[in-house]
């Protein structure tokens, strides 16, 4: 092959190459090497190739073959570094990205590559040195900068993450992982508007990106956009119809937007697709148990996470009780989820006894005043002091109780006041006379669906104090508020079940506040989202887990003033 056409080929070849026509490009390399075996640029490019379409053994031999031509090329050094490092080869990944270095000292490539190699080694000093170098050689670069920001992402500084990925799509606004992680750092950090917008901007650069898609519609459910999260997800289907993730987060976004029937049908595809995957079967029992299919939903219900977070060894070390004969046997009974999640499910615990076993219940010393005097509770262990672990024979998690029972809406109703106030009078709040409503606004902060669930009380405190009612806060860590807030004060759910005692209502978001209050069996009024947890199913203001409790639901994704006007209305007529 004469010179002129040789260049001719390449040229043409590495047109397509950056065009993204990777079979086009490849042809032309082959047809060069079949000429002139062992050409390096020919070599080098059908290795990037390779290497982009995910066949790293094929790239290393072919990129290896290209530094044998041309030994001094820092750029083919590089590449074989990145060649090696995603066939497992971190070494020899490491050796390639010091010679190019060592090669062209002022090469921003090979000091980016290399500083990636070592945030992913966990040598985040050595790592942030060759960002740094990076950065003075290539001050206006996106890559550079998104490097950067994995590595204070790694660091745990998620402001100085931000602030670097926001440089780095300044640079390069195309740059979709940048425009992704940052909008997955701005959910994180609350900024739910802002995330969304970052995804949207990536469909728009590239709407056949799957990643981007399925970002995006998690994004919107976030942002009460439920029915658009719909769209998206049946969109990118077209890209991955057979994705178990995906079709999670579509049945997700199906629950939000009020659909839990499609939703059930759409986590059936999904474990078609992969009978094992666990999260479709969660899923897939909560929508079960939104619409009261139970027992049956129970078994799906035993793949939720929690079931696996055994919080001592000495728990894991015992054989988990499957149904057997309990007589005589002791079972350790431990709490798993949320403190509300415990309150509702601790009625269950006297079934154990009535087939003969003694139940020690394991949970934290914030429960265990509260939980002391629960009937079917023979001893609490508590995991925040040091007593010597009690033998038993089996360990159960709270929750699976339910499987092993077949609990069925009929059995829920039959626990009743099941948890007394240790002291039905309070040091924290004594009350004025008038009619008392306490007020909890707020659940944890590491419930993922804690900005559904969750609001902010200045509408509503507005509203209730116009009212004739002594309004007094049950939220915990609230601190400055306009309202006398004992809930900030308290110690333990004993403490918080005091004040209760003394309230003649209880109104509060979903949280452990609701389940405490409908346990005493106090009047509690339960502000719910749109799409509201599993227990309490849809559309009924009633629910079969607290006969003293009535259920305030939105009429729309984010819909609050809906549900004050109604508690404001039905206070008034009190």
């Amino acid at each position: 092959m004469d010179p002129s056409r040789l260049n001719a080929s390449l040229d043409q070849a590495e047109r397509l190459l950056n065009q993204g026509s990777l079979h086009d490009a490849e042809a032309i390399y082959r047809e060069v090497l079949d000429e002139l075996a062992g050409q390096p640029i020919a070599s080098q490019g059908l290795g990037l190739i390779a290497l982009h379409t995910g066949h790293a053994s094929a790239a290393v031999e072919l990129l290896q073959m290209a530094a044998i031509g041309q030994p001094d090329d820092a750029a083919i050094h590089t590449h074989l570094g990145l060649a090696f490092g995603a066939a497992g080869d971190q070494a020899s990944s490491e050796a390639c990205l010091r010679k190019a270095i060592d090669l062209a000292p002022s090469f921003a490539d090979a000091h980016l590559n290399l500083a990636n190699l070592l945030l992913e080694t966990g040598r985040i000093n050595d790592a942030a040195q060759s960002y740094e170098r990076a950065l003075e050689l290539a001050p206006e670069s996106g890559p550079v900068y998104y490097g950067t920001a994995m590595l204070e992402m790694r660091r745990g500084d998620h402001s100085a993450a931000i602030e670097a990925l926001e440089t780095a799509l300044r640079f390069a606004p195309a740059l979709l992982p940048a425009r992704v992680n940052l909008a997955n750092l701005l959910l994180h950090t609350g900024q739910h508007a802002e995330a969304v917008a970052h995804l949207e901007e990536a469909v728009a650069i590239a709407p056949n990106n799957f990643d981007a898609q399925l970002n995006l519609c998690a994004a919107l459910q976030q942002t009460d956009r439920t029915s658009e999260a719909v769209e998206v997800a049946r969109s990118a289907l077209s890209l991955a119809p057979e994705s178990p993730e995906l079709l999670l987060n579509l049945s997700s976004a199906e629950t939000a937007d009020g659909h839990p029937e499609e939703a059930w049908r759409t986590l059936d595809r999904a474990l078609g697709v992969a009978p094992d995957y666990a999260p479709a079967k969660l899923n897939r029992a909560m929508v079960r148990l939104l619409l009261s299919d139970m027992p049956e939903a129970w078994e799906d219900f035993e793949a939720r996470p929690s079931r696996g977070a055994i919080p001592r060894p000495e728990i894991a070390a015992l054989p988990e009780w499957q149904g057997q004969a309990a007589e005589g046997k002791t079972i350790v009974v431990w709490a798993e989820q949320g403190f509300g999640d415990v309150i509702q499910f601790v009625r269950f615990l006297p079934r154990l006894k009535e087939i003969g076993a003694t139940v020690i219940f394991v949970a934290t010393r914030p429960l265990k005043r509260i939980l002391t005097s629960v009937h079917g509770i023979d001893a609490f262990h508590d995991l925040d002091g040091n007593d010597t672990f009690p033998a038993a024979d089996f360990h159960l998690p709270l929750l699976s109780i339910m499987h092993r029972f077949d609990i069925s809406e009929k059995d829920i109703g039959a626990a009743e006041n099941y948890i007394v106030s240790p002291d039905p009078t309070s040091d924290l709040w004594q009350s004025s006379g008038k009619r008392s409503v306490g007020l909890c606004w707020r659940g944890s902060p590491n419930n993922p669906n804690d900005h559904r669930r969750s609001l902010q009380p200045d509408e509503l405190i507005e509203r209730l104090q116009k009212l004739d009612i002594e309004l007094v806060g049950l939220q915990y860590g609230a601190d400055e508020i306009s309202i006398p807030n004992p809930g900030g004060r308290v110690a333990d759910f004993a403490e918080l079940a005091s004040v209760i005692a003394q309230l003649d209502l209880v109104l509060t978001v979903d949280t452990s506040v609701a389940h405490l209050a409908g346990a005493m069996g106090k009047p509690v009024w339960v502000m719910l989202p749109f799409a509201p947890d599993w227990r309490w199913m849809t559309e009924r203001s009633d629910t079969p887990w607290y006969p003293s409790m009535r259920l305030f639901r939105q009429d729309a994704p984010g819909d609050w003033a809906c549900v004050y006007a109604a508690i404001e209305d039905a206070i008034s007529r009190l």
